[in-house]
């Protein structure tokens, strides 16, 4: 499309176009002037009647007159076509000018894309981490983290002393998906534990009473009954969160946010492993001992406290997820 034809002239091809319009103007002023008077006698000619030429030219002069005449209508009437084409030749010579284009909308601030990667530390259930971001598209970025605590713990359960252990080493990946391309974002991901997450020991002073899968021994003063035990959970779990903020914030200037986060993990129900050494007695301490290593009996009362354990912890089986921290676009 075309904007509307205006004319492409230098100002001195428009005077030239003027002067040209002007003598057409004369040119044919003239040469009406002589379709009406056609010689100088003619100027004499009043109210229908003609005064012979005669009177004032002779022979030889009026011819001379004649043939002057038809020079000059000549000369008027090539003067006249000469123009003419001027200035049709001058109308056509304009150069139409494209239409120019409409300004380019604004884009909204969330819409700028600026920054690619992203990089945060949080505060979470599996401890303090760090974790980066990198764009994928316009409403997408792929997270991932790294998470560690520690936490230790003493406690005593059926006569037998535990010193716990819980040390939390996870690696989380989350695909960020943002529906309406600002803050919140739904975030499918995965969770893995390296190594045992939950670790304890477990001692029985000597002649000191306990019990295993509800039936009572005695720790042997000769040889206590000692022993090690490990909770584990699947070594990887899917995750859903949910969330607001972006670690790849879209906005154009902004670099620095503020995630938060909110899910679950679904690991599994936890899995205790209890091992027991040592010897242990069954009607005194001291009388009628057993190792406690390789007697079916206590072995399989060993199995029925980790049965025991396992169902005290299945509400494990999902973990929750909160977290909060702060990130920095790059």
């Amino acid at each position: 499309m075309f904007a509307p034809e205006r004319e492409n002239i230098t100002p001195g091809a428009k005077f030239f176009r003027h002067a040209l319009i002007r003598i057409f103007k004369w040119c044919a002023f003239f040469l009406l002037s002589y379709e009406l008077f056609p010689g100088v006698p003619s100027l004499y000619q009043f109210r229908g009647r003609h005064c012979d030429s005669s009177l004032f030219f002779t022979t030889h002069q009026q011819g001379e007159i004649n043939a002057m005449s038809t020079m000059a209508r000549t000369a008027i009437l090539s003067c006249s076509l000469l123009v003419s084409a001027c200035l049709a030749l001058g109308q056509s010579v304009q150069t139409p000018e494209p239409a120019s284009p409409p300004p380019a909308a604004k884009q909204p601030e969330w819409n700028n894309d600026s920054g690619i990667f992203g990089l945060g530390v949080k505060m979470s259930l599996f401890g303090p981490g760090i974790e980066g971001a990198v764009r994928v598209a316009h409403r997408s970025n792929v997270r991932a983290g790294f998470n560690m605590i520690t936490y230790d713990r003493t406690f005593d359960k059926d006569g037998v002393s535990y010193a716990g252990q819980l040390q939390f080493k996870t690696f989380e990946a989350h695909y960020d998906f943002f529906p309406w391309a600002g803050s919140f974002h739904i975030s499918p991901g995965v969770l893995a534990y390296l190594g045992d997450p939950i670790t304890a020991t477990a001692t029985v002073p000597a002649n000191q009473s306990f019990s295993l899968g509800g039936v009572n021994y005695y720790s042997d003063p000769a040889n206590p009954a000692h022993g090690s035990g490990k909770i584990n959970f699947n070594q990887a779990a899917p995750t859903i969160t949910v969330g607001w903020g972006n670690l790849v914030s879209r906005k154009e200037g902004k670099h620095f946010s503020v995630p938060f986060e909110i899910g679950a993990a679904f690991q599994g129900s936890p899995k205790a492993t209890l091992n027991l050494a040592g010897n242990v007695c069954v009607t005194a301490p001291g009388v009628n001992c057993v190792n406690a290593g390789t007697d079916p009996t206590v072995q399989s009362n060993i199995i029925s406290e980790q049965s025991k354990v396992n169902n005290d912890m299945s509400f494990f089986k999902v973990y929750p997820i909160i977290s909060v921290g702060i990130g920095y676009k790059f």
